[in-house]
């Protein structure tokens, strides 16, 4: 074993600290948590915030990383996100009323146009006048 000495140690701490450790992403992740639900809310994609903040030094963290821990801690939020608003029950008595069958064609049942898509028939004997 060779001789010890203080330089070497203050190389091998400085070493040390230009390495990532796997558990800061998460902590920086949730320095940055309601920043990310707000800009999600706001209507930014993820890929734009992870942009942002990494080039700003607030994140140090993959894409792929940051998107897993978005997905991880925020779901919530991108499901409500995602969600449609109910629509209003005028909304619907209006479209009843705009598919319903018209006065005339209450009348006049036989010329009324067949509802549904036509079905196809699969006849196996070929006739000469339908082919091309």
């Amino acid at each position: 074993m060779g001789k010890l000495t203080t330089g070497e140690l203050s190389k091998w701490v400085q070493k040390k600290q230009g390495k990532k450790r796997k558990s800061s992403a998460i902590v920086e992740f949730i320095a940055v948590k309601t920043f990310v639900a707000e800009a999600i809310e706001a209507g930014y994609s993820i890929k734009d915030i992870w942009g942002y903040l990494k080039e700003g030094g607030q994140i140090r963290s993959t894409y792929e990383t940051f998107r897993n821990h978005v997905n991880r801690h925020l779901a919530a939020n991108l499901a409500a996100k995602k969600q449609k608003p109910a629509k209003d029950e005028k909304q619907e008595d209006k479209l009843e009323r705009s598919v319903g069958p018209n006065e005339t064609e209450l009348d006049n049942p036989e010329k009324s146009k067949p509802i549904g898509i036509a079905s196809f028939n699969y006849n196996p004997k070929i006739d000469d006048k339908d082919l091309f």
